[in-house]
């Protein structure tokens, strides 16, 4: 397969999407690779020894998974527009493994430990 686009981000105006370098058999390795950075992103975030705080724990969680995010517009811009069977295809295979993904984050015991303590010190933020 030739260099996968959809990897690396975009040096088009307002960051387009190369739509005429990516291919549909891109779209499956784009996902595991933004799935694996994600939760690489994230182990420090849920292992951190500081006591958690907003900055810490919410806000590092939200700078996370930007490539997966990225797949993951694009995908779904295209597939709307423009669908085929081999992108159905790869829908109906990521389905499972984007669920199990997001489940290894939310069902993550120490990020959980952290934003529970957050929420419960809320009133002190």
């Amino acid at each position: 397969m030739t260099e996968n686009p959809l990897l690396k981000e975009s040096t088009l105006d307002f960051h387009y999407p190369p739509f005429d370098q990516i291919k549909d058999q891109h779209f499956a390795p784009a996902y595991e690779a933004g799935m694996a950075e994600q939760l690489q992103e994230i182990k420090p975030i849920a292992n951190n020894p500081e006591p958690p705080t907003f900055e810490n724990t919410i806000v590092a969680l939200e700078k996370t998974g930007d490539l997966l995010g990225r797949v993951d517009r694009i995908f779904s811009n295209l597939s709307a527009a423009n669908t085929n069977p081999a992108l159905q295809k790869t829908e109906t295979e990521m389905a499972p493994k984007l669920s199990a993904h997001q489940d290894a984050i939310h069902l993550n015991g120490p990020l959980f430990k952290r934003i529970e303590k957050l929420y419960n010190d809320r009133e002190k933020l």
